[in-house]
C-alpha cells in the first residue's frame, strides 16, 4: 500500500502526460476515425484515462470513500457557488470565443458543420471527459493534498499541476487557470466534492466550443 496523496499525484501526472502528449495530439485522431468523430472519441477516452488513473490511485491507496471529493454535503453551497462561477466566467469565455484570433484554436472538436447530432456528440464527449478530469483534479488531488499538506499548500500544489496540465493551450487560457486552479479546489472543499466544479467547467467548455462554431462564419451550426 502506498500513500494516498502519493498515489493520486502520481496518478495525476501519468494522465496528464498519457492525455496531453498521447491522445490530444492530431495522429490519435486520425487513428480513431479522423475529424470530428475522431476528435470526439479522442476527448472521451481522455476522460476514460482519467477515471481509471483515479480507480488506481484509489485501490492501491486503500483510499476509503470519504477521501475522494465525491460527496456533496452542503448541496446549497455549491449550486450557490456554481451560479456564481458561471455568471463570472461564462461571458468572459464567451467573448473570447466570438474573436477570430480564438477560431485557430476553438472549437476544440473542429467540423464544418454542428447538427443536433453532433451538437449532442459533443456536450456527451465534454461532459464525460471532464468528469474524469475534474475527479481526479478537484476531487482526489484536492482533498488528498489539503488534507496532508493544508489548505494554502495544497492548493497551491494542486493548482501548479493544473497549470502544468495546460501548458499545450493558448496562452491566455494556460495563465487563466492561475486563478480558477485554487478558486475551484476552494469551491470543491467548501461544497465537500467536486460536482459544481464538474458542471461550471462544462459550462466554459461548452460556451468556447459552440460559441466559437456560431460565431465563425465559416462554419454551420443548426439550420444556420
Amino acid at each position: 500500500m502506498i500513500e494516498p496523496v502519493t498515489g493520486v499525484v502520481g496518478a495525476t501526472a501519468l494522465s496528464v502526460l498519457v492525455v496531453f502528449a498521447v491522445l490530444e495530439t492530431p495522429a490519435m485522431a486520425d487513428r480513431l476515425g479522423g475529424g470530428f468523430a475522431g476528435r470526439a472519441r479522442a476527448k472521451a477516452l481522455g476522460g476514460a484515462v482519467y477515471l481509471v488513473a483515479s480507480g488506481l490511485a484509489v485501490a492501491l491507496s486503500h483510499l476509503p470513500v470519504a477521501g475522494w471529493g465525491v460527496h456533496l454535503t452542503r448541496p446549497g453551497h455549491a449550486a450557490l457557488y456554481a451560479l456564481g462561477c458561471l455568471v463570472v466566467f461564462v461571458p468572459i469565455v464567451g467573448y473570447s470565443a466570438t474573436r477570430p484570433a480564438s477560431w485557430a484554436h476553438s472549437p476544440e472538436l473542429r467540423a464544418d458543420s454542428y447538427g443536433p447530432g453532433r451538437i449532442a456528440a459533443l456536450v456527451g464527449a465534454w461532459a464525460f471527459y471532464l468528469l474524469g478530469y475534474e475527479l481526479l483534479f478537484r476531487g482526489l488531488l484536492t482533498f488528498q493534498l489539503v488534507e496532508a499538506l493544508g489548505l494554502e499548500r495544497g492548493l497551491a500544489v494542486m493548482t501548479a499541476l493544473y497549470v502544468l496540465a495546460h501548458l499545450t493551450k493558448r496562452p491566455a487560457e494556460a495563465f487563466s487557470t492561475i486563478v480558477a486552479g485554487p478558486l475551484f479546489g476552494w469551491v470543491a472543499l467548501q461544497s465537500g466534492g467536486f460536482w459544481p466544479v464538474w458542471i461550471v467547467h462544462i459550462g466554459m467548455a461548452l460556451t468556447s466550443e459552440l460559441g466559437s462554431a456560431i460565431a465563425n462564419p465559416d462554419i454551420r451550426v443548426g439550420g444556420r
